[in-house]
């Protein structure tokens, strides 16, 4: 529906949701979409995720990481135990390797 009712119940007026916000049908507020948090018209990507807030955050492909705020995929680096491209694959370190930060 992504319509909500802005003075709750009794308001006989209900307003589309912000970009990046969603709502339940008969919701009296909207939240930001799945992987991104703040206040509706205000959202931003997760830690772990990447992209528009306004649109839809995207999750980082597997074994990595972003920052809270990310826009963009190369946001997402490997995982402690994994080495790749910001952005790639991220494989595990090999046999008598590590990697301790992200």
């Amino acid at each position: 529906a992504n319509e909500y009712t802005p003075g709750g119940v009794g308001d006989p007026n209900c307003e589309a949701c912000p970009a990046g916000s969603e709502s339940e049908q008969g919701a009296a507020a909207c939240v930001c979409k799945e992987g991104a948090d703040g206040a509706p018209g205000s959202c931003s990507c997760i830690v772990g995720w990447y992209g528009d807030a306004d649109v839809q955050c995207q999750l980082c492909p597997g074994n990595s990481t972003s920052p809270p705020g990310s826009t963009e995929i190369e946001n997402c680096t490997c995982n402690p135990g994994y080495e790749g491209p910001a952005g790639g694959t991220c494989e595990p370190c090999g046999e008598g390797s590590w990697k301790g930060a992200v």
